[in-house]
């Protein structure tokens, strides 16, 4: 098992189970070169610690003197790894003002040094909690205690909510060692607030944009948004602009001595079918005609919560809610067509022009004629009505005129047509045909003077 130091780790030789308290220096504006590496060292072979784990900035570090270091050019080197015996080691810092030594010495006897885990200095937000050691190690006693007082524990782990900053003392031993080893780690509670507006779900229809607003106290620190797909951020990151093409989750993160708040906020993105154009979008019918409004097919499984809205519904033949609507108007009318997914809307627009209904007035329209006579028609259309044609041709002077003459043979029904805006226009006329009456005569006679009169059939 590792024994994991992140702090200064000093180790008294004492009776077993006493515990002798570290002096730290207080933290103060001191000049670089003031270095102090504390008293002299008793641990056992397998200690493994930290020298100098407070150093102050500015200066230039060596180190000198026996094996066991982790580096001899850094101000906090870490000692593991020596048999027994006796170490000494000078460190030296160099400043541009300045220079100065402390010398170390560390005594290593047998036996096993109790083996811990402890969390390192650190920052936690005001408020959360956070565990100070590790997994227990088979062997090894704990006992905690705090500056300020008020602490205590025998755990390997336990946790901790400070409200103001505070250094938390483990006194580590085992049967093995005839020394406690003393380790802490000092946790600061930061005051950090975050807050983003809006709070909850945001619904956008893809290709619009929503802005979010993140504050900060205390004012000032950034703000980093995850994932940044469709996000204009701006200055800080205390405002984004969002416009993602697919429903997203964003997180908004800001960091302070440790101390890191999150707050998360979903974009949910609703779209529509690609084409929601109506076709035909303005067409014109004939009075009595039907025509169907509609737009090019989607697949409905990938917009489940569509509605379709139509008004008017003047001259509507099928239900109101589809996406088609077949009519049947008297009049020109616009159709409108509101589409609605989620945020999403859509007006669609279609004019359908009806062409108000023309006549031809034929006259006669209804006549009696004696066999092998005639009729002479004539018709006054309404303006605008063309290409006149009539039907049957037998007996007819022309078909395409305004005045024929019809001769029929027998009784017959004439239908003039035109066509007026595209529309067609019809007429009739009847002509009733009577046959010619037959004439008797008597039978042949003498008639005086010698005539004879003789019987003809007509």
């Amino acid at each position: 098992m590792k024994v994991i130091f992140t702090f200064l780790s000093l180790f008294f030789l004492i009776t077993p189970k006493a515990i002798s308290l570290p002096v730290f220096p207080a933290p103060s504006d001191v000049p670089p070169c003031n270095i102090d590496l504390g008293p002299d060292v008793t641990v056992c072979t397998n200690a493994v610690f930290t020298l100098n784990p407070h150093p102050k900035s500015g200066g230039n570090y060596t180190w000198t003197g026996g094996p066991g270091l982790s580096c001899y050019n850094c101000p906090s080197p870490t000692f593991s790894g020596l048999g027994v015996g006796v170490y000494t080691y000078i460190a030296t810092v160099n400043a541009p003002t300045c220079n100065a030594s402390d010398t170390l010495r560390i005594t290593v006897i047998n036996g096993q040094s109790p083996q811990y885990f402890i969390a390192p200095d650190q920052g936690i937000c005001a408020g959360d909690s956070v565990a100070l050691g590790g997994p227990a190690v088979q062997g090894t006693f704990y006992n905690w205690y705090s500056a300020p007082p008020g602490f205590g524990s025998s755990l390997a782990n336990p946790k901790v909510k400070p409200a103001n900053m505070t250094t938390y003392y483990l006194s580590a031993s085992n049967s093995s060692c005839p020394l406690a080893v003393l380790d802490s780690v000092r946790i600061t509670p930061v005051t950090l607030n975050l807050q983003i507006n809006p709070t909850d779900t945001v619904r956008l229809c893809q290709g619009r944009s929503r802005t979010i607003q993140a504050t900060v106290s205390p004012a000032g620190q950034p703000v980093t948004w995850t994932p940044s797909t469709g996000l204009q951020i701006g200055a800080n990151g205390t405002s984004v602009i969002a416009s993602p093409l697919s429903s997203t989750l964003y997180t908004a993160t800001a960091a302070l001595g440790g101390c890191v708040r999150q707050r998360s906020i979903y974009v949910a993105v609703d779209s529509m079918p690609a084409d929601l154009d109506i076709r035909p979008a303005d067409t014109t019918i004939c009075q009595g005609a039907t025509v169907t409004l509609a737009s090019p097919a989607f697949d409905p499984d990938a917009f489940p919560k569509i509605t379709f809205k139509w008004n008017p519904l003047t001259g509507a033949l099928s239900p109101d809610g589809l996406s088609t609507l077949i009519v049947q108007p008297t009049v020109t009318t616009a159709y409108r067509r509101i589409t609605r997914n989620g945020e999403c809307v859509d007006t669609a627009l279609a004019v359908v022009k009806v062409v108000q209904p023309a006549q031809i007035i034929v006259m006669p329209s209804d006549t009696m004629i004696c066999q092998g006579n005639n009729v002479d028609f004539s018709i006054n259309p309404t303006p605008g009505v063309t290409g006149i044609t009539w039907s049957p041709t037998s007996g007819l002077s022309c078909t395409s005129c305004n005045n024929p003459s019809a001769t029929p043979s027998a009784s017959a029904i004439y239908t003039v047509s035109g066509s007026f805006q595209g529309c067609t226009v019809t007429a009739t006329a009847n002509i009733t045909v009577q046959p010619n009456a037959l004439l008797k005569f008597p039978d042949d006679a003498t008639l005086p003077g010698g005539f004879r009169a003789v019987k003809r059939n007509f």
